[in-house]
Order: structure tokens, then C-alpha cells, then sequence
């Protein structure tokens, strides 16, 4: 089970594990219904206080919150969070646990995504080159090819897609082919900065 706010020691009191997740949700403009769908895609359920939720849960979960606030913010969709919690927009992304190699429905997923997504990007940018640089941006390291991830790597590119198809979508703008501007799903997220530069990792 997740933990509750509480007080500490001495006597501060602090978010635990699922205030901590709902700043995050609050931060990205993560609606209730998208907050329990994405939870239940990742965990097996749909609120955050289920006993079954373990530590290993709220390792996977956080990445994936974390994602969507970052690109949210990169593109102007929501505010830059003020909390010192949420200064460091790669923090749970690198400490994310190693999951082995992505599995077969994985790569179905990012592909099927990644398909409805290319009618919204210029031509130029409906490359395997261009997928594997969105991969680089959502996890913070070099992939040279999307469809060799770890696990986790796989995940952090699927929330991607999806947080990109979403707002194209939303956004009711023709493709690229048309006339007039289309949907901002070929913004990506900037590159890491280098470890000096990153802000100071604050823990939950």
C-alpha cells in the first residue's frame, strides 16, 4: 500500500507516496479519468490507495507522470511547477528500476501509436530516426533505435506517443499536408542537461 501524508519525526509534514502522485496529476492538468486509466495501464488499478499497490508500482508510475508534466510544461500547456519537489523534471525517469527488454506487445503498441501520430508530422520527421530521437527525449539517454528498448525505456516512449496523439488530436488542426498550421505533436521535450546542470534531486 501506498503511503498517506503524514508527519515525520519531526514533526514536518510531508506528502508520502500518493500526495506526492497527485501533485504530479494537479501539475500536468491530468484529468481524473486519464489519472485512472494510466494508473490501471500501469499498476492493475484504478486508485491510488489499492492494498496490492507496492513500491515497485509507484517506481513505474512516477516516470510516467513525470513525462507528461515535463512535456505539458516544454510546450507551454501547463505552468512550470513552483513546488521544489517537482524542480527536477527527469528526477524519477533516472531512477526508474531496469525491467529487462521490451516485450512483444510493447513493440505492437509504439508502432500502432506511432502510425496514428505520423499524419499530424511533416514527412521529414515520419522516420525510425526521428521515433528514436522521441525515445531519447522521453528517457534522457542515447537510443539509436525505438524498436530496441529495456522495458522500461518502452513505457516511457508509449506515454509519449500517447500524450502527443492526444493533444494533436485535441487539438482539431488539419495534418501537415493541409493548408494551415497543423498540431504541435513534432515539439519534443529538450535533451537532458548535463548532471551539474540539473537541478538538485529532491526526494519524496
Amino acid at each position: 500500500m501506498w503511503s498517506r501524508p503524514h508527519k515525520n519525526k519531526q514533526g514536518y509534514r510531508v506528502p508520502g507516496q500518493i500526495g506526492l502522485v497527485k501533485m504530479y496529476q494537479k501539475a500536468a492538468g491530468i484529468s481524473d479519468p486519464e489519472y485512472r486509466q494510466l494508473l490501471e495501464e500501469i499498476t492493475g488499478h484504478t486508485t491510488s490507495t489499492a492494498p496490492a499497490l507496492t513500491q515497485y508500482h509507484f517506481d513505474m508510475f512516477m516516470p510516467a507522470l513525470e513525462l507528461r508534466l515535463h512535456y505539458r510544461v516544454a510546450n507551454g500547456l501547463v505552468p512550470e511547477p513552483a513546488s521544489r519537489r517537482m524542480s527536477n523534471l527527469w528526477y524519477w525517469r533516472r531512477r526508474c528500476p531496469a525491467t529487462g527488454n521490451e516485450n512483444s506487445r510493447q513493440r505492437w503498441k509504439i508502432g500502432a501509436i506511432w502510425k496514428q501520430l505520423q499524419p499530424y508530422l511533416p514527412p521529414e520527421r515520419r522516420t525510425d530516426a526521428y521515433l528514436a530521437g522521441i525515445a531519447a527525449h522521453a528517457c534522457g539517454a542515447r537510443i539509436a533505435n525505438a524498436y530496441e528498448l529495456k522495458a522500461w525505456q518502452a513505457h516511457m516512449l508509449i506515454e509519449a506517443l500517447k500524450d502527443r496523439l492526444h493533444y494533436a488530436a485535441r487539438a482539431g488542426a488539419p495534418p501537415p499536408e493541409a493548408d494551415g498550421p497543423g498540431p504541435r505533436a513534432d515539439i519534443a521535450i529538450p535533451a537532458p542537461a548535463a548532471p551539474e546542470d540539473q537541478p538538485e534531486e529532491v526526494p519524496f
